[in-house]
């Protein structure tokens, strides 16, 4: 059984193939735009309270479409001057707390723990049935993308 083939064919089946490979950064990055989305919703949802900490979170795509990431906004200040970073950090990680001085007569100190718990609202997000999704949603996108 010999197999023929004209050779305009293979030429035509090299450009789809390579069609379909010039749009496939594309098509990734939109999945992954889409899925920053779905994580910026659970990253909130976790946070809670009343909307400066969401506020200040934002979906950050890497500059070559390879991965998202959730995480606070850069060059951006509290009311009090302090960096969103920092205090967003704070809450993840938690943090210690200032002992009282011990100077005054009668004060008792309320606090009886040496550090804030941690919020664990970016770790804590469990986020892996979107992720699952995503990249099934991607794998037919890559496929449709393939059959032309």
């Amino acid at each position: 059984m010999a197999l023929q083939m004209d050779i305009r064919e293979l030429e035509r089946l090299d450009q789809e193939l390579a069609q379909a490979m010039g749009q496939t950064p594309e098509i990734k990055r939109e999945a992954l735009a889409e899925l920053g989305r779905q994580l910026l919703a659970g990253v909130k949802a976790r946070i809670g309270g009343t909307g400066k900490v969401q506020r200040w979170q934002h979906v950050h795509l890497g500059s070559g479409g390879g991965y998202v990431a959730i995480h606070a906004a850069e060059n951006t200040k509290d009311e009090y001057g302090r960096a969103v970073g920092y205090i967003t950090n704070a809450i993840e990680s938690g943090h210690k707390i200032r002992p009282p001085s011990g100077r005054a007569k009668r004060y008792t100190p309320r606090i009886h723990k040496a550090k804030v718990p941690a919020k664990r609202m970016y770790a804590g997000t469990d986020m892996g049935a979107a992720v699952d999704q995503a990249a099934a949603s991607l794998a037919l996108r890559l496929a449709q993308n393939l059959e032309g």
